[in-house]
């Protein structure tokens, strides 16, 4: 009659795995339905078409002061400042050159190492980029711009209006 009744009140192995294997099923289902990959490559892809609007709006500001659109030779490299005087003196059509990101699955195709336009008076141009998950507004604009810089894999173009 003197025994006292020994109370335990502690989770067994068993009921931890089972709650640590319920919760591991929880997240990869949360991370499966997030798919944080496609977050990263849509977020590259804005970026991009956000860089090719700048530089679209560059190429307006030395066409007007120019009268015509850079030829590749008069095309900066990325990474520097873009101005009519070199090295960001004169008329600044950049300040900073978008860089190529990705390892080169993004290219400013006609813009970096290519040409957007061979002859010395260029009165067009394109330049493309390769997008990871394009979607049908910019297969809209390689029409609109009739994939004039030569890049046929690109699948984001931007083009004098």
């Amino acid at each position: 009659k003197d025994m006292k009744k020994i109370n335990n009140k502690a989770f067994t192995l068993i009921e931890l795995l089972v709650v640590i294997a319920i919760i591991a099923v929880l997240v990869t289902i949360v991370i499966i339905a997030i798919n944080p990959l496609k977050l990263i490559q849509d977020s590259q892809d804005a970026r991009m078409r956000a860089d090719l609007n700048q530089i679209k709006a560059a190429f307006q500001l030395y066409y007007n002061e120019n009268k015509n659109y850079p030829s590749g030779t008069t095309m900066p490299s990325s990474g520097g400042c873009w101005s009519s005087g070199g090295g960001c003196t004169g008329t600044i059509y950049m300040k900073q050159v978008p860089e190529n990101v990705s390892g080169g699955n993004y290219l400013y195709q006609g813009f970096n190492g290519a040409t957007a336009c061979n002859s010395g008076t260029c009165t067009d141009y394109a330049v493309g980029a390769i997008l990871f998950n394009p979607n049908t507004e910019d297969g809209n604009t390689l029409t609109k711009c009739t994939n004039t810089d030569g890049v046929s894999t690109a699948t984001f173009e931007v083009c004098n209006d």
